[in-house]
């Protein structure tokens, strides 16, 4: 298991992503930040697929954290990356706009996919009209004793 927090080399996220090579998700953690966000995140490696399964409201005040979870995951050699957002209670147009750009910045836009959300994400999703921009499909699971994990990390806000 690992610790709930790492420090990046220099701190900096930009520098981050753009490091070349594998690394888990646990080497791409950062501190946690001091939030007013009600929002945990749980990124899980497997051998060729990154889970970050998102509980709580993802706003304004969570943005910062969803977004560098979605760095961390993309940061890796994952040939999936699943964004599983069915125990989301609220998502605003912050949460939104994490989930495009960071879709648009992925130079395999394949390898992102969404669960289809709760359902205030589902709606947010149709009204908004950015469901046939993203990529749909079932969770792959949540079983936190998985032993097929090879990282874990926890991201609280």
């Amino acid at each position: 298991m690992f610790p709930p927090t790492q420090s990046l080399p220099g701190g900096d996220p930009a520098r981050a992503r753009r490091q070349v090579g594998h690394v888990g998700v646990a080497e791409r953690a950062l501190p946690s930040m001091d939030y007013n966000a009600n929002i945990s995140i749980d990124i899980v490696e497997y051998d060729d697929l990154v889970l970050i399964a998102v509980e709580g409201e993802v706003d304004l005040s969570a943005a910062g954290l969803f977004e560098e979870s979605l760095a961390i995951a993309g940061s890796t050699d994952a040939a999936t990356i699943v964004v599983d957002l069915d125990r989301v209670s609220f998502m605003d147009s912050s949460g939104v706009h994490v989930l495009l750009q960071f879709s648009i910045s992925e130079d395999d836009r394949a390898r992102l996919r969404l669960t289809r959300g709760s359902p205030q994400v589902r709606r947010l999703m149709e009204v908004t009209g950015v469901r046939r921009y993203l990529s749909f499909g079932p969770s792959p699971g949540r079983d936190a004793d998985d032993a097929r994990a090879t990282g874990r990390l926890r991201l609280t806000g």
